[in-house]
């Protein structure tokens, strides 16, 4: 497992190098990473604390929450997105009781908080790093897609997940192992994601299933001046958004049990090929622009969308919010509709899933119990969980969480609901990320018109070959 993790470690660092981000759609400038670390290797475990003459005075602030006379000190690593330091203030209202209401039933715990770089790819592989070296935060949350590589050095939570009335069997599959590889939990995925259609459905009376059928209403919008059909085409791991959903959904596999590339083999080649005809009628025809590939993340195609000039768009669900946000929930819901990613046939279906875990560092068991307790009370809870979603925009990672009025009262967040409980993971293997760029640059490929479909996908297979 140690071997597979280090693996994964020089991938990490080669795909932070090339400025390749997570999942959900962050932005790749950096922030200064935080160096402080917890003592997750400490042998000796924090006795339980007297606080019947213990001072209090509470505090929650961007790098510091708890008491400050308090005995026992938890470091925080977290994501500016995922905290107090949002760009959206209202999820700042969300989180700041919360952790304050935490805080006063703990008076004996001081959290101080790292903010992690804005780099998701270039702050996981350095804390791969210092979780091997045995100096990672007390608790930290991590990206889904690298989290298995965390396996070996997450500590256990199943104890806190009971007593707090969690159950594994309420999350959706696709994240049951990765939380619980063997017989322990060893993480609480807290937020999620799907990647879909938005439409015009002003313009558009039944959403495209089959690529045919997207170049059949191409012509039409077209005609009206719309562009007809957009998605990430950048060199970033955005990019993905569309291509694995049009692989996998052929039946393309990118790796095999050992993880190793199989893109070159039939039919995966082949899969390839085809979607990269597709790509390349659509750009001769004029119905992708060639501009897809200056787009590095959905956001970068929210103003034209907004502006009314799209008429179908491979995104995230997380751009359901900020469409909204951009014009309006009316005006959201009076022109556009959502559907799953048009695939080759009708009948085959795909979309990938993201999404952020919180992990446990510290191996001292009383610590390991707050840290842990901290993160379902915020982030996981009845009390906590509706809300992040709700003012943040990602998707509960708890079925159960689904039976909230306010999401039944929302078709837009039941076909998330649905679409969640149908997708796929990236494979999380040092081969991934050669895989992965590979693509990005075989879609730039053909959409450019430097190479035919056929040349590209030889170069992509190569590539993913010799970066392995």
């Amino acid at each position: 497992m140690f071997k597979r993790a280090t693996g994964m470690l020089l991938a990490l660092i080669l795909f932070a190098a090339c400025g390749t981000t997570g999942g959900g759609g962050t932005p790749t400038t950096d922030t200064p990473a935080a160096n402080q670390q917890g003592e997750t290797a400490n042998a000796t475990d924090t006795p339980p604390a007297d606080t019947s003459d213990l001072p209090v005075n509470i505090r929650v602030t961007h790098d510091f929450i708890g008491n400050e006379h308090a005995p026992i000190e938890l470091v925080w690593q977290i994501t500016p997105m995922h905290f107090l330091t949002n760009a959206n203030p209202a999820l700042g209202e969300h989180f700041e009781p919360l952790m304050r209401e935490w805080a006063e039933q703990n008076p004996h715990v001081q959290i101080r908080v790292n903010l992690a770089s804005a780099n998701i790819m270039e702050q996981m592989a350095l804390t791969l790093v210092e979780a091997a070296a045995g100096n990672a935060p007390d608790m930290a949350n991590i990206d889904s897609f690298v989290f298995m590589n965390f396996h070996p050095f997450a500590q256990p939570i199943t104890d806190v997940f009971e007593e707090h009335g969690l159950s594994i069997d309420d999350y959706y599959d696709f994240m049951r192992p990765v939380m619980m590889p063997d017989d322990e939990i060893l993480g609480m995925w807290y937020t999620t994601d799907v990647r879909f259609m938005l439409y015009r459905k002003d313009l558009i009376d039944t959403p495209p299933r089959t690529w045919d059928e997207v170049l059949s209403i191409s012509e039409e919008l077209l005609a009206q001046n719309i562009e007809p059909f957009m998605f990430v085409g950048g060199r970033d791991e955005g990019a993905m958004s569309a291509q694995i959903n049009f692989f996998w959904g052929q039946g393309g596999q990118l790796v095999d049990a050992a993880g190793n590339s199989i893109i070159g083999e039939e039919p995966n080649r082949q899969f390839l090929i085809n979607q990269m005809e597709f790509v390349r009628e659509g750009v001769e025809r004029g119905f992708i622009p060639p501009r897809v590939v200056g787009f590095n993340a959905e956001p970068d195609i929210l103003g034209e969308a907004a502006s009314g000039m799209v008429g179908m768009w491979i995104t995230g669900s997380w751009m359901y919010n900020q469409m909204r946000s951009a014009i309006g929930d009316e005006e959201f819901h009076r022109l556009w509709g959502v559907a799953p990613i048009p695939m080759r046939e009708a009948g085959q279906h795909s979309t990938m899933a993201g999404g952020w875990i919180a992990a446990v560092f510290s191996q001292d068991d009383e610590k390991r119990r707050l840290a842990a307790d901290f993160w379902a009370h915020v982030y996981t809870n009845d009390n906590a969980a509706p809300g992040l979603s709700e003012i943040g925009g990602w998707l509960p990672t708890r079925m159960s969480v689904f039976d909230e009025a306010f999401f039944q009262a929302d078709p837009v967040l039941l076909f998330f609901r649905d679409e969640a409980s149908r997708a796929n993971i990236r494979p999380t293997t040092p081969a991934y990320s050669a895989i992965s760029t590979a693509m990005q640059i075989m879609v730039s490929d053909v959409v450019t018109g430097e190479f035919t479909p056929e040349e590209a996908v030889d170069r992509a297979v190569a590539a993913a070959l010799a970066g392995s």
